[in-house]
């Protein structure tokens, strides 16, 4: 899935996520998911790929492996949160 949650309101996005997480769960579906929005996927994903023109992680999400590929592929403007979200500004264009 392409960013299914782009372009929505939160509680839109949250009841789309509440579905494809039932279908991988009841119907035991793989699900790929691409979304630039890591605080919205990282607490229900199983593994992430941090990517950015080349693999940064790949694994698990967990509170200390990724938070080290952030700033490298985010920059390092990025800022987290004690609670692990994620603050960065648009380096779409870099």
């Amino acid at each position: 899935m392409d960013e299914p949650t782009t372009g929505i309101d939160t509680t839109t996005q949250h009841t789309v996520l509440d579905l494809i997480q039932r279908l991988h769960e009841e119907l035991h579906l793989t699900i790929v998911l691409v979304s630039h929005d890591i605080n919205l996927i990282a607490p229900l994903a199983e593994r992430l790929a941090l990517l950015k023109t080349r693999l940064y992680a790949l694994g698990r999400p967990s509170r200390s492996s990724p938070r080290r590929s952030w700033p490298r592929c985010y920059g390092p403007q990025i800022l987290t949160t004690d609670t692990g979200h994620v603050i960065v500004a648009d380096h779409h264009h870099n």
